[in-house]
Order: structure tokens, then C-alpha cells, then sequence
């Protein structure tokens, strides 16, 4: 069974029906998605190989973000500091998602930019 977003889309509908299982995904974002990552709407999910899955999630721009945004939390050790615009976490973050978003979404660019911005490097250890 098809997952996308860490939803089981239905395999045996077509994919067009098949995104509307995901939250906020509606008939005319579906279209949409589809059409930006090249995919025939008509056909069905289970039909799908990895790499169509992975440019229909990939043409999603918030993405990027909330991947490094997941990840870099999980890396610090602690939450985000975003509400504060001064804070180095707020250029560190970006940089990180442009980066991954731009080198076509590998995980290892993304781990590699997360270790090394100035954010992981000067963190605090845990003392011991």
C-alpha cells in the first residue's frame, strides 16, 4: 500500500481520489500536485513506482522546511527558537531547508547541512 505523508493511500483507486485521504488535500489540489510532478491523475496508486511517490511529495514546497524543520529539531535536542527573528536557529533553519530543497531533496544533504550549521556545532552537550 502506498504511503505519503504517513498516510496509507488507498491502492486500488485512482491516485487523483487517492491524495484526497491526505489532510487539506482536496479534487483541485490533487490535480494540481499531480500535474507539477508530471503524473498521470488517472492512473491508480498501487501502479505508482517510488520515484513517482517521491516527486509527489516533493512538489509540496512547504516540504523542504518541515523536513529540516523535524530533523534539526530532533538533531539540537530541543525545540526551535523561531518566534525570535535574531536568533541564529531562524538563519540556520533556512539555510538548511534551501539547501536540501535546491540539492533535490537527498537526506544526506540534509543531515550534512544540519551538522554542519553553526547551530549544531555549538550546542551544549548534555554534561556528562
Amino acid at each position: 500500500m502506498p504511503r505519503i505523508s504517513g498516510i496509507d493511500i488507498p491502492p486500488d483507486k485512482k491516485i487523483r481520489i487517492s491524495l484526497r485521504y491526505i489532510y487539506g488535500v482536496g479534487p483541485t489540489n490533487a490535480v494540481a500536485i499531480l500535474k507539477e510532478a508530471g503524473i498521470d491523475p488517472e492512473r491508480r496508486a498501487k501502479e505508482l513506482s517510488e520515484e513517482e511517490l517521491a516527486k509527489i511529495i516533493g512538489s509540496d514546497p512547504a516540504f523542504a522546511k518541515c523536513m529540516a524543520t523535524k530533523l534539526y529539531t530532533y538533531a539540537l535536542g530541543r525545540g526551535l527558537e523561531l518566534s525570535d527573528p535574531n536568533h541564529m536557529d531562524v538563519p540556520a533553519l533556512a539555510a538548511v531547508s534551501s539547501a536540501f530543497a535546491t540539492k533535490g531533496l537527498k537526506f544526506q544533504d540534509l543531515v550534512a547541512g544540519i551538522v554542519s550549521s553553526p547551530t549544531f556545532l555549538n550546542r551544549r552537550g548534555d554534561g556528562g
